[in-house]
């Protein structure tokens, strides 16, 4: 059974709106307030739009009992500790933390061994058995991601040790030349290697020679992905690399649609796809003021509970959250509080809550100043501050405190 997600408004209902989330794939974008894609949009990509129609296959088997599951704490006005922690009454907040770590040095560490062996072995296992972490990140994600660039901070990466990088995932396919996952990591550092020439900066600060390096480095992402599609095996990552391609080559917004729909009905659990998406409407790319809260409210209707919820929860953290002062790109407040709280427990029920989430959602309580829900989650996080969110454990004990004193505790 089929069912289609309008991401419009031409029907008259709402439709749709993860920094520690920062692996639930925030796109390198320069900043708002500026024309969209890498040069400015075009009038071409503007032109000729149509209300996209997302063709998404009905979740089944776990998905659909845990719809079930959600009835008990849709409203999400009280959360429940044990569900937060992931179902544990002596949560350690460092033990989710500590296993995404390892599995990322673990992962890099192959790379530089030249493990190419084991790397396939590993991201076949994670990409067969749909793995993820607590919080809900695909372990197939986090692989890629950790590989996607030769050093932690990308821009301070010198070319030389980039294209060193680019060589030694080229010996990866000569051993094993059915390896899908190595052409998946290699388009991805094609594209992070695009954005470290380009810089994520205003349009008019892009340098001739940077917009070329751009251009050609995107092009070459785009070659690794087309001889990919040759492959028998396939890999969920391939859209969503495929997407960010699109957007760094201005696609028109029928071809972009398209290739949503063949991503959802590969693998509509890669939750990225749609993420990526939601970045795409804004108005600083290819969408109109709107029209992404739009995609975000009906996407989390068709899906279904609770995973609906939770991937508007992941917008919402990714995209309207502004710890230690960074610019947001959609007001939290633009977005639905109660969905957002949904959301947040949908996650608990689903994958369990990992530490930055905790905090994340905390950050945003306060925000909205629902003092009830701060209180309760800044209960579980216990001394387990993050500092993406907060910056300081100073800042995070002000805030803690702040709740706690008699002035808001009788909000």
């Amino acid at each position: 059974m089929r069912m289609s997600i309008r991401t419009g408004i031409a029907d008259g209902r709402q439709l749709y709106s993860p920094a520690g989330l920062a692996e639930f794939s925030r796109v390198p974008s320069p900043e708002a307030n500026r024309p969209a894609g890498p040069s400015g949009l075009s009038q071409t990509a503007k032109r000729g739009r149509r209300r996209p129609v997302v063709k998404l296959p009905r979740l089944l088997g776990a998905v659909a009992l845990f719809c079930t599951l959600l009835a008990t704490v849709a409203a999400a006005q009280t959360l429940d500790a044990r569900k937060l922690s992931g179902g544990t009454a002596d949560w350690d907040a460092a033990s989710d933390e500590s296993t995404i770590l390892e599995f990322r040095i673990h992962a890099k560490n192959l790379m530089f061994r030249d493990g190419f062996a084991e790397l396939d072995r590993i991201a076949d296992e994670a990409r067969s058995q749909k793995a993820r972490f607590i919080g809900g990140q695909w372990k197939l994600e986090v692989f890629y991601s950790m590989l996607s660039s030769p050093g932690p901070v990308p821009a301070s990466v010198p070319d030389s040790t980039w294209e060193s990088y680019i060589a030694r995932i080229h010996r990866w396919i000569a051993a094993n030349p059915a390896s899908i996952t190595a052409r998946m990591v290699l388009a991805k550092v094609y594209v992070e290697y695009a954005w470290k020439a380009r810089g994520n900066g205003y349009s008019n600060t892009v340098t001739p020679e940077g917009r070329k390096a751009f251009n050609a480095r995107i092009a070459q992402a785009k070659t690794v992905l087309d001889d990919a599609a040759k492959l028998p095996a396939k890999c969920p990552q391939y859209y969503l690399t495929s997407l960010l391609v699109a957007m760094a080559q201005e696609w028109s917004r029928p071809r972009v649609d398209a290739l949503l729909e063949e991503a959802v009905a590969f693998e509509p659990g890669y939750f990225y796809d749609y993420v990526t998406y939601f970045n795409y409407l804004l108005p600083k790319w290819y969408g109109d003021d709107g029209e992404a809260l739009a995609f975000a409210d009906g996407l989390a209707d068709e899906l279904d509970s609770p995973q609906g919820d939770f991937v508007y929860f992941i917008m919402a953290a990714t995209y309207a959250v502004n710890p230690l002062g960074r610019f947001t790109d959609v007001p939290l407040p633009a977005m639905s509080w109660d969905r957002i709280k949904q959301g947040f427990a949908a996650t608990a029920e689903l994958y369990g809550v990992n530490s930055n989430q905790l905090n994340l959602f905390a950050y945003m309580a306060l925000q909205v100043n629902d003092t009830k829900a701060a209180q309760q989650v800044f209960g579980v996080i216990g001394d387990n501050y993050d500092q993406t969110v907060w910056g300081s454990k100073a800042a995070f004990d002000k805030a803690k405190a702040s709740v706690q004193s008699p002035a808001r505790e009788a909000r």
